[in-house]
């Protein structure tokens, strides 16, 4: 059986969070996603009590960084899982 485990676009850090959140997936096959990549930025988890208040704060840390550090827009991505 041919698995497709190596990711060519997430960071390190992204795949290991990844892998943990999705062990939990009985019926999923077993794999572990791993790159070759960099290990990339430590991931942050931030629990807010509705949808709002997440969206409120994604934006504000975005733009927080943008004129702290001077990152292009470019440099923010943002993941979500829906309920469907």
């Amino acid at each position: 059986m041919l698995t497709l485990d190596q990711n060519y676009r997430s960071v390190g850090n992204v795949l290991l969070a990844a892998n943990v959140l999705i062990r939990n997936n009985r019926v999923r096959r077993e794999k572990t996603l791993w790159t070759a990549g960099d290990t990339g930025e430590k991931l942050r988890y931030v629990r807010l009590p509705e949808p709002e208040s997440e969206a409120r704060f994604v934006a504000q840390e975005i733009e927080r960084l943008r004129y702290a550090d001077g990152r292009p827009l470019s440099d923010f991505g943002v993941l979500f899982r829906t309920n469907g």
